[in-house]
């Protein structure tokens, strides 16, 4: 049998009908608790964090320069593309793209931005 909140209890259900009626309120109120404790839970790791961001003597520091996989996550496009785009000659090395001494092809964030904004290459 399911608590109707809607429908009162058929006659000789009523003690049933309240057992229920109870049980319900008790969940209700446990679950109270854990939101509470979840919240608290929340608090304290975002004072934690936020302190730490205080105390520490590190930064996040944004390259100019990311590899490809960087890139992709960055700036919504696919790896393919940024392959497709260095090969076909759409972007141009030295302006949205350099190689390392090693090889590796790096791709350059602001021009990059400077390509997607204005739809030519940086200097």
């Amino acid at each position: 049998m399911g608590l109707c909140l809607t429908h009162p209890p058929e006659p000789g259900d009523e003690a049933a009908f309240e057992a229920e009626k109870e049980q319900l309120k008790i969940a209700r109120i446990a679950l109270r608790k854990v939101n509470k404790i979840r919240q608290q839970q929340l608090s304290a790791s975002a004072a934690a964090l936020t302190n730490q961001d205080r105390n520490s003597s590190t930064s996040l520091i944004i390259s100019r320069r990311v590899p490809i996989n960087y890139a992709a996550a960055m700036t919504g496009l696919t790896e393919k593309a940024i392959h497709r785009m260095i090969r076909n000659g759409t972007w141009l090395e030295g302006h949205e793209y350099n190689r390392a001494p090693d090889g590796q092809v790096t791709i350059d964030i602001e021009g990059f931005e400077a390509w997607v904004v204005h739809g030519r290459r940086t200097a």
